[in-house]
């Protein structure tokens, strides 16, 4: 984890986050909401990398978690610190509301491990997605958080799903310019898109060569034959396939020692 001793203070209208650093996340992330579970008035911020954030609340008692974006800057995972608060900010305004998505879900389609979300974007854009199992609330105590770059394909993967659980999702972008990552300046996501009961596709099985299956039956014949104190053929056709896994292994055959 690199977000070490996250405290929080209040100024005036303002929530002050601030933590110590150890390690070297892809990017931070701070979220925040009026309950422990986060799913009341939820609001996450990407912010520049740095150890601090003031967020202009709005009233009313908060909670907060910070997140550290580990991957690559194409997919990764989102660590979050424990849930802090609560803090009550006395801020005679109401809560600023958070914009709609600029990135609509067109469908979903199952893949192996895991799910892909159709945007048809052919421009970049991030998203975080939360997940958790069978649950449709997405509480922040049962799910886990990813993140992904669509660099033009029209489509983003969430992974490492089980074909054995149905998954909720909460998908969500920027508000504005989705393909950029802060670097002086807060952005805060778009409402999220909330997708239920998803599954991924059933892993297949890996079928097997023809020469691989004939090679693993030629060599459990010959363990079989070398096993009997006296080489002996109920047929002349079982005789003839001992004779033939004989010479794919290159082995000798002796025919004076078979038996009738």
């Amino acid at each position: 984890m690199s977000v070490l001793n996250a405290k929080c203070s209040v100024d005036g209208s303002h929530l002050n986050i601030t933590w110590e650093r150890a390690g070297g996340p892809y990017a931070l992330c701070v979220q925040i909401a009026k309950n422990i579970e986060f799913t009341n008035t939820m609001r996450t911020f990407v912010i520049p990398d740095g150890t601090g954030i003031s967020i202009d609340t709005g009233n009313g008692v908060w909670f907060f978690r910070v997140g550290s974006w580990y991957g690559t800057p194409q997919t990764g995972t989102v660590m979050w610190t424990a849930v802090y608060g609560p803090a009550l900010v006395a801020n005679p305004k109401m809560s600023v509301g958070i914009r709609p998505s600029p990135i609509a879900i067109l469908h979903t389609q199952a893949i192996e491990k895991g799910l892909r979300i159709h945007t048809g974007c052919t421009t970049p854009y991030y998203i975080m997605a939360d997940v958790c199992m069978d649950n449709t609330t997405i509480g922040a105590s049962v799910s886990s958080t990813q993140y992904a770059y669509d660099a033009g394909r029209g489509y983003v993967d969430v992974v490492g799903l089980d074909y054995a659980h149905t998954y909720s999702i909460r998908i969500a972008t920027f508000a504005e310019e989705p393909s950029k990552l802060p670097v002086d300046t807060i952005k805060p996501l778009a409402a999220g898109q909330i997708l239920l009961s998803k599954r991924p596709a059933r892993q297949l099985r890996k079928l097997e060569s023809s020469v691989a299956t004939t090679a693993r039956a030629d060599a459990t014949l010959l363990k079989d034959i070398a096993r009997q104190p006296k080489l002996s053929f109920p047929s002349h056709a079982e005789y003839l396939k001992y004779v033939s896994a004989k010479a794919k292994t290159s082995e000798e055959v002796r025919p004076n020692r078979v038996g009738p």
